[in-house]
């Protein structure tokens, strides 16, 4: 999941509501200030939200205890495993936002996931690119985990074909009770990051919606063929009835962090909705094909035209006058042609008019 920080405001407007200011905050960076460092990798910034602390916390705490202490075990493979997952996720968006000339240098983890701050060119094919880039990562480790897993004696199924409802049932397997109490932790934890790798994976593309990958990769890839804001409109409405869809899976499976993350899918795909009115529809970086975009779109780029060449057509005329009032002060009115003097009544009525 990556926050691509571009500057969706220009147009003015923003609102004030809750979520709005949360938004705000993140492209600030200002949730930074909530967090605590955890080291740098290729040059990008790595920091854990207190959120993501107290909820790893809370994890571990009530896993103590449970079945004789191997609950705490697997329950801290889970979630090292996870945070493995996630930080090479957001890597790989900051290597792609890098690799098309962006800027990408802080990563933030929290629970509900991983926040790259990248700021690629604006263009859909670099954002295309960008956001691809995490995915990509996923792609690139799900043969390589199989691959470690299968040589090391791993029955297919459980790396081929599996319930992904019911992961425990896999790790309770004869495979990974076998040998040392070492060997079965290394073989857990080595499954766990196989298998979270591809629930990401999936999760984050499949399901149309902000600011996941799989929203912002249909938003993008609509962006380079129908224009920005149709695009937009297209893969936020996509992203809100998503959300309502998983949010009810989560109700009726009772699964709270899915219904966390439905909810803020949802919120954000309405909120990513609402800006598509407050941007400048003249903005250079909005660049679908030509005579592909709204006709709304296409008035306000044929208005700013006009007011851009009334202006120039005001600048001549200004610095005409001023040449023509230099005349009559050093030859006089009678030296004025008949041009000269219309411009100077031209102008004349324009500056009454105003």
């Amino acid at each position: 999941m990556g926050w691509e920080d571009r500057d969706y405001d220009r147009g003015g407007g923003g609102g004030g509501g809750l979520w709005s200011r949360i938004e705000r905050a993140l492209s600030r960076g200002d949730l930074f200030s909530w967090s605590v460092p955890a080291g740098r990798v290729l040059g990008i910034e790595f920091r854990l939200h207190w959120f993501f602390l107290v909820f790893v916390i809370a994890r571990l705490l009530t896993a103590l205890g449970r079945d004789g202490g191997i609950g705490f075990a697997l329950e801290a493979a889970f979630m090292s495993a996870l945070f493995l997952i996630v930080a090479l996720h957001e890597i790989g968006h900051c290597l792609a936002c890098r690799r098309v000339g962006g800027e990408a240098d802080r990563v933030l983890l929290w629970p509900l996931g991983g926040l790259a701050m990248v700021s690629p060119p604006q263009n859909w094919k670099a954002a295309f690119i960008t956001t691809a880039g995490g995915p990509a990562v996923n792609v690139l480790l799900w043969p390589i985990l199989g691959g470690v897993l299968l040589l090391w004696g791993a029955p297919v199924a459980s790396v081929l074909w599996f319930n992904p409802f019911d992961p425990a049932s896999v790790t309770s397997g004869p495979w990974f009770n076998s040998g040392s109490s070492f060997a079965f932790y290394a073989k857990v934890i080595v499954w766990w990051v196989y298998f979270l790798n591809l629930v990401l994976l999936a999760f984050n593309v499949l399901l149309p919606m902000f600011p996941m990958d799989g929203g912002r990769l249909l938003q993008e890839f609509l962006w380079g063929r129908i224009g920005y804001a149709r695009s937009m409109r297209i893969a936020t409405g996509l992203g809100m009835a998503a959300a309502i869809v998983v949010g009810v899976f989560a109700i009726v499976f009772e699964v709270l962090l899915l219904f966390a993350i439905a909810l803020f899918a949802g919120i954000t795909s309405w909120q990513e909705r609402q800006r598509v009115g407050m941007i400048d529809p003249n903005d250079a970086w909005r660049d679908g094909p030509v005579g592909t975009d709204d006709p709304s779109e296409a008035r306000f780029r044929k208005a700013a035209e006009r007011e851009r060449k009334q202006a120039e057509r005001i600048e001549r005329e200004d610095a005409e006058v001023d040449r023509i009032l230099g005349k009559v002060r050093e030859d006089g009115i009678g030296s004025l042609s008949k041009r000269e003097k219309a411009t100077l009544k031209r102008a004349t009525e324009r500056q009454r008019g105003s």
